[in-house]
């Protein structure tokens, strides 16, 4: 195993063997943490470093702020934002729903693009869906199911 402390990878530096194997294409790669130019720190496979797969934590792909990743959604850095991820960004649709909606987005509940294009978020575009619809389900537990769906949705319908 090539020793690649210290090694440049593009934006990638090289600073700590995780010593750690990572399952990766069939196989396992050890696995290495690395410091982008940009600050970011992130673990790389040896595979992907070796391989060029990776030059940058992602910021190489980033245009006003915005990052294009992730099954082609933007996303943004904002670790202060309820709906970020461990690594501190949101995904924009997200965090336009939930500016709109004024809270965090809720376990269950998702955004759909109307018109298909991941990258369109003019809120417009982007209505709030759930998953949290049972199936098979007692009328009794249906029934406080509808009582919380609407105190969480539609709270004035309860108020009459």
């Amino acid at each position: 195993m090539k020793n690649l402390m210290g090694k440049k990878f593009g934006k990638l530096k090289v600073i700590k063997d995780t010593k750690a194997s990572i399952n990766q294409w069939g196989g396992k790669s050890r696995g290495w943490e690395c410091v982008c130019d940009c600050g970011e720190k992130l673990i790389i496979s040896s595979n992907d470093l070796l391989k060029s797969r990776k030059k940058s934590c992602g910021c190489l792909r980033k245009k006003n702020g915005r990052s294009y990743k992730r099954r082609g959604y933007v996303f943004i850095k904002d670790p202060t934002h309820l709906n970020s991820d461990s690594w501190g960004y949101v995904a924009e649709h997200v965090k336009i729903t939930a500016g709109v909606l004024g809270r965090k987005l809720n376990r269950g509940e998702f955004i759909h693009h109307k018109n298909g294009i991941k990258t369109d978020n003019n809120p417009m575009n982007l209505e709030l869906w759930t998953k949290n619809h049972p199936s098979g389900v007692r009328v009794s537990d249906l029934t406080n199911f509808c009582i919380k769906h609407l105190e969480t949705y539609k709270p004035e319908i309860l108020k009459k």
